[in-house]
């Protein structure tokens, strides 16, 4: 009975190559793994919960070209092209994509806050709150907040805040520049959830000093 219904609820994501094959659309729950094997869960629109494995052999990819697995995290919304097992819900991935979506209502309006920042004052400037410093590359730029890769705690996720400060090459920042791949510094504190908000974001070159002629 359990087998009947999963293939009734799956039956119109298969492919032409029948019920072996599936293209499975959810949301991804968690994974584990690196680049050359591991496993992941994904909730179907269904609410069905496959766990799919992969390895070496498949294929990541976001925003149109190939991407790193550390780049995929939950909550990414995936199109997993696999090979299935009804009966115990389980799938092998052999293409994994993930899907664009367009922001709520709310993360319009929380990006509208960042792009317009309140004025900040000399204070806030000369003594910046936060007391955690964080050195990583940026992952993903969401509507409120950045994912970082930290080299002792893996990726960390911060929350930005209508007033967090943006600092590009020792000036004043546009956050819409900050793109994927650039290492960034964060000064951060914890908030009465424990979630991690970034008050300060900087990155860019750093001149170095110049050693004094002999």
């Amino acid at each position: 009975m359990r087998l009947w219904l999963a293939l009734v609820a799956v039956s119109p994501l298969l492919g032409q190559n029948g019920p072996s094959t599936a293209v499975l659309r959810g949301q991804l729950l968690d994974r584990s793994g690196d680049g050359e094997k591991g496993e992941f869960a994904i909730r179907l629109d269904n609410s069905y919960v496959f766990r799919c494995f992969f390895d070496a052999k498949t294929h990541f990819e976001k925003d149109g070209a190939p991407a790193p697995l550390f780049r995929i995290n939950a909550p990414d919304r995936l199109e997993v092209d696999a090979d299935i097992d009804l009966e115990h819900f389980l799938c092998y991935a052999r293409q994994v994509k993930v899907q664009s979506r367009q922001p709520s209502p709310l993360e319009q309006e929380a990006l509208q806050r960042l792009k317009h920042p309140r004025f900040r004052s000399l204070a806030d400037l000369m003594f910046p709150r936060g007391n955690l410093l964080y050195g990583g590359v940026v992952l993903r730029v969401t509507h409120g907040a950045l994912v970082v890769h930290t080299r002792k705690e893996g990726n960390r996720t911060f929350l930005l805040r209508g007033d967090t400060d943006f600092f590009a090459y020792g000036l004043i920042g546009d956050p819409s520049t900050l793109t994927v791949n650039t290492r960034v510094f964060i000064r951060a504190g914890k908030n009465f959830l424990n979630q991690l908000e970034a008050y300060q974001v900087i990155w860019g070159d750093i001149v170095q000093p110049r050693a004094p002629s002999q």
